[in-house]
C-alpha cells in the first residue's frame, strides 16, 4: 500500500466502479470481475471511498453492502425492476422487459446502472467512474450526459480495456452476423472513444486497441493488474517430478485451447507420462448455440489418448489452490489476450508458465528463467515449447517457479499498482472531463444559422396507415414541414383527398431510395434553410417530441449528422430495437437517406469526405407497426455471452420464448434426442436455488 506521506500529499477520492461480474456474479466471474475486486479493496484500503455497482441476483440478494470501514460500498442493482424513484414507474418496466428482450440484451444492467450511478454522483460527490469496455456498462451514463440528461455533476470517465468483443469475435473466429454482435461492438466504441481516460493491462493490449479503433499510442496508459492475496504453494520433489500440465480459464477459441490441445496431443503420442489438465468453464465454437467447445476438444483427442486428457470444469478458489498446488506446469496458450488472471495467479502459486506471446502474459515471464515463450500460437511452435518444459529437470523446475513467484510479485504488487492508479487517476480527476461531453467523432462543426425540421414520407405500397403516420407528424411539439412522396399508382385513391396538394409529390416507378431523395430535394426546394429532414415510411408513427427532441440534440452537438432514437415495434407483443448505434455515421449521401432518422440537411449537402458522427436517443420516439426491413435482424444471438443475464429458470423460459419459431422447434427436437442433459440442468438449478436459500438462512 501507499505510505502514508504519499496519501496526505494528495486528496483521497471517491470512486464509482461499475461491474455487473463483480463476484459473486451471475455467471463464472473471469478476469474483470477479479480485477475489480481487487482494486475496488486496494482502493479502499488505500483510504479512498469507493462505490461499486454489480448485478443483484439469487446469490447476491443483499442491495447494499459495506466493508473496509464504510470505505467500500457495493451497491447491487435487479435487471427486472426500477432502479430509484423514477416515475412512471409501469413505463419503465415496460422498458426493462424490452430491453431485456432486445438484440442485444447485455445494455439492460448498462441502463440500470446508469440510473442507479447518476443518482450516486449526486448524492455521493462521486469524482472519479470507471468501467470496463467489454459489454459497455457505461454507455447509456456518457450518452445520457452528452445528450443533458443525466445530473449536474459530471466526474471524469475512465475506461479500463480488457477485451473488446470486435477482438474477441475476430479471434473466436465467431459467427458475426450474430445479432448483437454489430450492437455491442457499436456501443464499445462508443464508450472508448468517450472515455475521459483509457488504462489497461499491458502493452500487447494498448497497442492493438490503438490500431484497431484508430487511438493515439499515448492516449492509453497501462498499469498492471493487482495480483491480489494469492499465497505461495508448497510443493515437494514428487510435484515437481511429475509431467502434469495444467490450464485454468474459459474453453474459448481465443484462449488457444484448440492449438493447445493439438500440441499436447503430438507430445502425449511420444511421451506416455505427460497429463493435462483442464478447469474453467464452456463455451461454444460459434459463439451462438451450437457446438460446445469441450465436445469439439473431445473429438480432436484420439480414444487411445484421452484418459491422460482431464476436463475439471468450474472450480472454486479454494479447490483450484489445492489443484494447482499438484502441477509442476501451467499454460497459457493464447491466440490473444490482454493480461489473463489465470497467468498472474498460477505464476504467484510458484508455477512457471508455459505462454504464447500473444498477449501480456508474455511480458511477465522471461523465457528459460520463469517459464518458456513459445515462438509463436500455432500448435507446432507450443509443442516445442512444451517439449523443452518437460525436458527440464525436477529442480530447474522448481527454480524456475521461485523465479516466476518474484517476478509476478515485483510487476503486479498490491502496493506498486495502486500506486500507479492514485496517481493517474489524481491527474484525471484535475484534467477533468475531456471527451465524455461531445459524441465521439470526426466531423466538422456545423453551421448553427439552419432552422427548421422537416419530414418526408414515402409510401409506395398500402396507404391504409398513412393519415395515422400524416397525423402523428402534425402532432409535434413544434412546427414542421412534411412532404408525402405517393407512387403515382395511388393518385386516384379516394383517401389521398384529405392530404393538401401541396404536399404531394408523385413518382412514378420509383424505388425507395429514389423516392426519398426526390421528396428531399422537393422539400429542401421549398424550405432551404431546414437543419434536418426526417424519412418515414407509411408503416411509422412518431412520438410528439420526435422534431424537438432530435432538433436540440443536432443544436448542442454541432458534429451531430444523424440522429436515431429507440424503435417500439408494436404487434402482439410490444418490444424495442435499441440500435445499433452508429457510432460514425461517416458520409451521409442523398442516394441512402436512412429510414426512421433524423439527417442533418448540412451533411447531406457536404462532400462525401467529410465525416459526421451519429447517435441515438435512448427513449422510443419511433413506433412501427411491423419490423421495417432497415431494422430486421437475420436471429437473435442465443450465446453464452447473452444467456448470463440471470441463471434463473424464469431467465430460462424468457429466453425460451423470445426464439424464433424454428429455433424453438430446434431445442424442443434437441430435448427430445438428449432428455438427460434436461435433467441434468433442472438438478443443478434446484440445487444452487437450495444453496442460495441456505445462505440467506444462515445469513
Amino acid at each position: 500500500m501507499p505510505d502514508r506521506s504519499e496519501m496526505c500529499a494528495r486528496r483521497p477520492l471517491k470512486h464509482l466502479v461499475l461491474c455487473r461480474e463483480y463476484p459473486p456474479a451471475p455467471y463464472p466471474a473471469g478476469g474483470i470481475g477479479t480485477y475489480a475486486r481487487h482494486i475496488a479493496a486496494l482502493l479502499a484500503e488505500a483510504g479512498e471511498t469507493v462505490h461499486l455497482i454489480a448485478q443483484r441476483w439469487e446469490g447476491a440478494p443483499d442491495p447494499v453492502v459495506r466493508s473496509c470501514d464504510g470505505r467500500l460500498t457495493i451497491h447491487r442493482i435487479p435487471l427486472d425492476v426500477p432502479v430509484g424513484p423514477i416515475e412512471p414507474v409501469d413505463k419503465e418496466r415496460a422498458l426493462l422487459k424490452g430491453l431485456a428482450s432486445s438484440t442485444c440484451p447485455a445494455q439492460l444492467f448498462s441502463w440500470q446502472a446508469a440510473r442507479y450511478a447518476e443518482r450516486l454522483i449526486e448524492e455521493e460527490g462521486i469524482d472519479l467512474i470507471e468501467a470496463q469496455e467489454w459489454e459497455a456498462p457505461l454507455y447509456f451514463l456518457q450518452l445520457r450526459r452528452m445528450l443533458e440528461l443525466g445530473p449536474e455533476r459530471k466526474p471524469p470517465c475512465l475506461i479500463h480495456l480488457h477485451s473488446p468483443s470486435q477482438m474477441i469475435f475476430a479471434y473466436n473466429e465467431w459467427d458475426k452476423t450474430l445479432v448483437d454482435y454489430l450492437p455491442l461492438t457499436r456501443f464499445e466504441e462508443f464508450t472508448i472513444r468517450s472515455a475521459d481516460s483509457l488504462i489497461c493491462p499491458s502493452r500487447f493490449l494498448a497497442h492493438d486497441v490503438a490500431g484497431v479503433f484508430g487511438l493515439a499510442a499515448e492516449s492509453i496508459t497501462v498499469i498492471r493488474h493487482p495480483m491480489g492475496e494469492t499465497s505461495i504453494l508448497a510443493r515437494g520433489p514428487e510435484v515437481w517430478s511429475r509431467d502434469a500440465v495444467c490450464y485454468v480459464g474459459r474453453l474459448e477459441l481465443r484462449k488457444g485451447v484448440v492449438e493447445w490441445v493439438d500440441a499436447a496431443i503430438s507430445v502425449a503420442l511420444t511421451q506416455d507420462k505427460v497429463t493435462f489438465h483442464f478447469f474453467g468453464s464452456d463455451t461454444t465454437v460459434d459463439g451462438g448455440s451450437g457446438e460446445s467447445v469441450l465436445a469439439y476438444l473431445n473429438r480432436r483427442i484420439p480414444r487411445t489418448l484421452r484418459s491422460r486428457f482431464r476436463f475439471h470444469g468450474i472450480r472454486s478458489r479454494e479447490q483450484l489452490d489445492e489443484a494447482l498446488g499438484t502441477f509442476s506446469i501451467a499454460v497459457v496458450p493464447s491466440r490473444w489476450d490482454n493480461l489473463p488472471y489465470t497467468c498472474i495467479e498460477a505464476m504467484a502459486t510458484g508455477l512457471p508458465i508455459l505462454v504464447s506471446p500473444n498477449g501480456g502474459m508474455a511480458e511477465l515471464i522471461v523465457d528459460g528463467e520463469s517459464g518458456w515463450v513459445a515462438e509463436d500460437g500455432s500448435p507446432a511452435r507450443l509443442a516445442e515449447a512444451l517439449t523443452r518444459a518437460l525436458a527440464s529437470p525436477p529442480s530447474e523446475r522448481a527454480a524456475y517457479g521461485v523465479r516466476a513467484a518474484e517476478s509476478v510479485r515485483r510487476l503486479c504488487a498490491n502496493r506498486v499498482v495502486v500506486a500507479s492508479h492514485l496517481e493517474h487517476r489524481s491527474k484525471v480527476v484535475g484534467a477533468g472531463r475531456i471527451r465524455s461531453d461531445t459524441v465521439p467523432g470526426n466531423a466538422r462543426i456545423a453551421n448553427r444559422a439552419r432552422r427548421g425540421f422537416g419530414f418526408v414520407i414515402v409510401c409506395s405500397g398500402d396507404s391504409d396507415r398513412l393519415s395515422a403516420t400524416i397525423a402523428s407528424v402534425g402532432a409535434q411539439t413544434q412546427p414542421v414541414f412534411f412532404l408525402v412522396v405517393l407512387d403515382a399508382a395511388l393518385r386516384d385513391r379516394a383517401q389521398m383527398d384529405s392530404i393538401d396538394s401541396e404536399k404531394v409529390l408523385f413518382v412514378e416507378d420509383c424505388s425507395y431510395s429514389q423516392a426519398a431523395r426526390a421528396g428531399f430535394e422537393a422539400l429542401l426546394a421549398q424550405k432551404s434553410n431546414l437543419q434536418a429532414v426526417a424519412i418515414l415510411d407509411q408503416t411509422m408513427r412518431l412520438a410528439p417530441s420526435f422534431a424537438v427532441t432530435c432538433q436540440n440534440v443536432l443544436l448542442n452537438q454541432p458534429g451531430v449528422g444523424l440522429v436515431s432514437s429507440w424503435v417500439a415495434q408494436e404487434g402482439t407483443y410490444t418490444c424495442f430495437d435499441t440500435g445499433p448505434l452508429p457510432v460514425a455515421a461517416g458520409a451521409i449521401r442523398k442516394d441512402s437517406l436512412p429510414c426512421g432518422c433524423a439527417i442533418r440537411v448540412e451533411a447531406v449537402l457536404a462532400p462525401e469526405s467529410e465525416r459526421w458522427s451519429a447517435v441515438t436517443y435512448p427513449e422510443p420516439l419511433l413506433f412501427v407497426h411491423a419490423p421495417h426491413s432497415v431494422r430486421k435482424v437475420p436471429r437473435r444471438r442465443y450465446s453464452g455471452m447473452a444467456l448470463i443475464q440471470n441463471p434463473s429458470t424464469q431467465f430460462a423460459l424468457d429466453w425460451f420464448l423470445a426464439m424464433p419459431m424454428r429455433q424453438k422447434l430446434s431445442w424442443v427436437g434437441r430435448i427430445a434426442l438428449h432428455p438427460y442433459r434436461v435433467i441434468r440442468w433442472v438438478v443443478s438449478q434446484l440445487r444452487r436455488r437450495m444453496r442460495s436459500t441456505s445462505a440467506r438462512d444462515a445469513a
